[in-house]
């Protein structure tokens, strides 16, 4: 932080403090921005959204008073904060977006899924699928074509506007598990890419190399941006896999291939899956309708995705990331 803030004119810092925008992957850590308060909307107010609402302000009126008075350089700001900042006149003039930083977030799919209940606590975060949609949902998702489906399907910045608002929801976007620009050839270098011969220049960056692949497989993944950056090139900042065309086109690949295991996928016979949400957050309550939304909207409520509530973020993380912890599967 600090270095964005150095480089930006000392002259200017000395009249003014800026309020600073900071947009990381991780754009939910911290939802309401008070930094020297160390309050989390969705951890600590958890009662209703209007305590939470009252709770936003407070931080951000005092917030931006101290950083008016120069007492204070910078705060992050979601998107409540965010609008407070156009309604007090802040945001054109003092408000600028940061890089994002090193943590990356990424959805998964559950393709033996054996535990219907949070392991610890039966009555927290029970499945409502019958067997027989439990059945039908395990063939679905060993389909390499429905899994495609669903992931083309997934509007992200639709996703990630619900944390960040509309204007930076795809800032933070990454289209790829390793970023696209980490290492780049440093010098000539052929590869196999489909028992084809490819030579990359040195400077190449990875993502170039990752989408020759891609290209190569035949799967419409957008991994890297060559223009982006100014010609640098680049793997954020756009949302690559979300395209209703391609969704359809995997979906009924995957619906033929099912069929003639017996799994008929029809409107009077959907493939039902459940993602897991806490309904303390507003934030994460948002997103989880986001996502049903945009699945269920492009495949034509031929999937139904079941939201399912943990209630609270301390029954969301036993409901997948504590499993892994703890070698729960």
């Amino acid at each position: 932080k600090n270095s964005l803030f150095e480089r930006r004119n000392k002259n200017i810092m000395k009249r003014k403090r800026v309020l600073c925008w900071l947009l990381a992957m991780a754009t939910t850590v911290s939802l309401c921005g008070c930094k020297g308060k160390d309050v989390v909307v969705d951890t600590t107010v958890t009662e209703t959204s209007t305590v939470a609402t009252e709770v936003e302000e407070l931080c951000y009126e005092d917030e931006s008073a101290r950083i008016m008075a120069g007492t204070m350089e910078g705060c992050s700001l979601n998107s409540s904060t965010i609008e407070m900042a156009k309604e007090d006149g802040l945001f054109d003039e003092y408000v600028y977006t940061s890089t994002t930083d090193a943590t990356s977030y990424m959805a998964f799919y559950n393709l033996n899924r054996g535990a219907f209940a949070n392991f610890n606590d039966q009555t927290t975060a029970p499945s409502t699928e019958t067997e027989e949609d439990v059945a039908r949902t395990k063939a679905a998702m060993n389909n390499v074509h429905f899994r495609r489906a669903i992931s083309f399907a997934v509007d992200r910045g639709s996703y990630n506007a619900q944390s960040v608002g509309e204007e930076l929801k795809y800032n933070s976007i990454r289209n790829s598990y390793t970023p696209a620009n980490f290492v780049e050839l440093a010098e000539d270098t052929t590869i196999d890419i489909n028992g084809t011969a490819t030579t990359f220049k040195a400077g190449t960056y990875y993502g170039a190399i990752m989408q020759a692949q891609i290209d190569a497989d035949g799967v419409a993944i957008k991994v890297w941006d060559p223009a982006a950056d100014d010609g640098i090139g680049s793997g954020d900042g756009f949302d690559g896999w979300y395209s209703v065309e391609n969704a359809l086109a995997e979906f009924e690949i995957a619906v033929e291939e099912l069929a003639a295991e017996g799994v008929t996928i029809d409107e009077s016979n959907p493939i039902v899956f459940e993602v897991l949400y806490p309904s303390s957050g507003e934030v994460y309550t948002n997103r989880a309708n986001a996502y049903k939304k945009s699945v269920e909207s492009t495949l034509g409520g031929k999937v139904i995705v079941n939201l399912v509530d943990t209630g609270n973020l301390e029954g969301w993380y036993y409901a997948g990331y504590m499993t892994r912890c703890l070698g729960i599967y």
